[in-house]
């Protein structure tokens, strides 16, 4: 009995909580302490079904800590759900960071960058120019062409940072209004100079 009075953890860590006080009387049902490695941490965020075929096991992720929000962590996926959520059409997937200082608690909460494709030469203009008619369900931007206002229908690729890739619909040099002021096709507006979309 006396040697079964020391208690042992299975693996090395902090104590995270206490259920018992100093001399309280305990069963082996009863839970003593709490105990966390905290040396590495895990993320757990939740993939949407259109990004899902997008991610892989191994993927390298940027994560920022709502109370940290100067630092930038970086983590690694290491398991991705099985299945899908069947309400919210999600699947879970674990991101683990290494817990350098300590500074990762239980609990946080953390924003996930996690980059699904990269495109270094794609056509880009400001999200805020992007917009769509809900009924026809069509996105569009409004050009300025020789003083005129346009509308132009496009077809998005990646939209990410408040940038919006254009797949079709516009070209290198192509002036587009970046504003929400009421303007319609056929319109006449000053274009600032500028070098339009960029690559």
């Amino acid at each position: 009995k006396l040697r079964d009075s020391n208690v042992k953890a299975p693996f090395s860590g902090v104590v995270a909580e206490r259920y018992v006080d100093l001399g309280a009387y305990v069963s082996p049902a009863n839970p003593i302490v709490r105990i966390e490695d905290n040396s590495k941490v895990e993320a757990v965020i939740n993939v949407v079904e259109d990004d899902f075929a997008r991610i892989s096991k191994g993927t390298l992720t940027n994560v920022i800590i709502d109370s940290y929000p100067d630092d930038l962590f970086s983590g690694r996926i290491i398991r991705i759900s099985p299945s899908m959520n069947k309400a919210s059409r999600t699947a879970a997937v674990e991101i683990l960071l290494p817990n350098i200082g300590g500074k990762l608690k239980s609990g946080m909460t953390a924003r996930v960058n996690l980059i699904l494709a990269k495109k270094p030469s794609a056509l880009v203009i400001p999200e805020s120019s992007l917009r769509r008619d809900v009924e026809k369900d069509f996105a569009y931007v409004f050009i300025v062409d020789k003083g005129t206002v346009r509308t132009r229908k496009i077809v998005t690729g990646i939209i990410s940072a408040g940038e919006a890739e254009v797949i079709v619909g516009l070209k290198p040099g192509d002036v587009v209004v970046n504003s929400d002021i009421q303007i319609s096709d056929g319109m006449k507006i000053g274009a600032p100079r500028g070098k339009g979309g960029r690559r």
